[in-house]
């Protein structure tokens, strides 16, 4: 049961100069959990579900979180950022299936083992927005670094006779840093290009007994973060006067490199890089409000794995992304 009670960040914004702006901003959460839990896996047979009468818990967490950055305006058409900020998310129980080898003792404090901490961090951002050839060009850039301390994550922990829980647990430090850019350009009438392109590296930078039967995991690579990421698209707008329509066309390449499903690395757990070409074709009746698109999502039919996984059993699948799907929609305003 938390209950949360916080004051809304404070932004607060001081010209220094006509061009140096500082703002600064923060909040401050106080929180209390409190769980109140009953168990019966007394029938659960080989599954080992645990059993737990009355059993009470809680925890209080009271933070502040600032956030400092300064602003430069170089010019009526660029604009110069850097930004530091912290944050937390709070910690908690597990308690979607319980095994009787996760209850069977209590920490010395007198918490649950199936407890996970709060997570925090702090992050560093440094930037630039633009905007060119009267805001005919649109070009934001960033970099980036974020530091988490008890960085929460799913991750399987097996027990005797073959039972494998999905838990939520706690890797002592992360570590991400990585680059951002964005374009947007309006070249001639009716024509928006855009292109969105991301790079980050991220890693645990300590997690003993995270890794494969409970090796080290330090170093290993975050699960769904891929290196490279980004996607290109066009759209071209232009009247059809006979017919008292526009018509619309879109393209668009989304592209994300290989990952893993999961914090040890393991080569089963690889998720190869996809490629995905999306379209649409849009007609618009522009007195009578109504239109129609044609459309098709993975039109080359990259054949990609979302995730690769496994039940509380040990079973293993994996789960797949779209498939190609073409399709055809009306809308109409009244």
């Amino acid at each position: 049961i938390p209950r949360t009670r916080g004051a809304e960040p404070n932004l607060l914004d001081f010209e220094i100069t006509d061009r140096f702006t500082l703002n600064a901003g923060g909040r401050y959460t106080s929180e209390k959990r409190k769980l109140d839990f009953d168990l019966d896996g007394s029938n659960s047979g080989l599954v080992g579900i645990a059993t737990l009468n009355n059993f009470r818990d809680e925890a209080d967490e009271n933070r502040f979180t600032p956030s400092v950055g300064v602003t430069f305006k170089a010019s009526e058409d660029v604009n110069l950022y850097a930004k530091y900020s912290t944050g937390f998310k709070s910690g908690g129980w597990n308690i979607d299936f319980l095994n009787r080898n996760q209850v069977r003792d209590l920490n010395n404090d007198g918490r649950a083992d199936f407890a996970f901490d709060t997570e925090t961090v702090q992050s560093y951002e440094i930037g630039a927005k633009t905007e060119l050839f009267d805001r005919r060009l649109r070009l934001n850039m960033a970099a980036f670094i974020a530091d988490y301390d008890d960085y929460q994550i799913n991750r399987f922990v097996q027990f005797p006779g073959g039972i494998t829980v999905i838990q939520l647990s706690n890797a002592a430090k992360v570590h991400t840093e990585g680059a951002e850019l964005s374009i947007e350009a309006l070249p001639i009438a009716g024509l928006r290009l855009t292109l969105d392109a991301a790079y980050m590296d991220a890693t645990f930078d300590d997690f003993k007994g995270g890794g494969a039967a409970g090796s080290d995991a330090t170093g290993n690579e975050l699960p769904f973060s891929p290196k490279w990421s980004g996607s290109a698209s066009a759209q071209y707008t232009f009247d059809l006067p006979s017919i008292g329509s526009e018509l619309t066309l879109f393209g668009q390449y989304a592209y994300r490199s290989r990952t893993y499903a999961g914090q040890e690395n393991l080569a089963n757990q690889l998720l190869d890089s996809r490629n995905i070409v999306n379209a649409r074709v849009t007609l618009t009746h522009i007195d009578s409000n109504w239109a129609v698109s044609l459309w098709g999502s993975n039109i080359t039919d990259d054949d990609y794995l979302t995730n690769r996984t496994a039940d509380f059993l040990g079973t293993k699948f994996v789960e797949r992304g779209e498939p190609q799907t073409f399709g055809i929609e009306v809308t109409a305003a009244f």
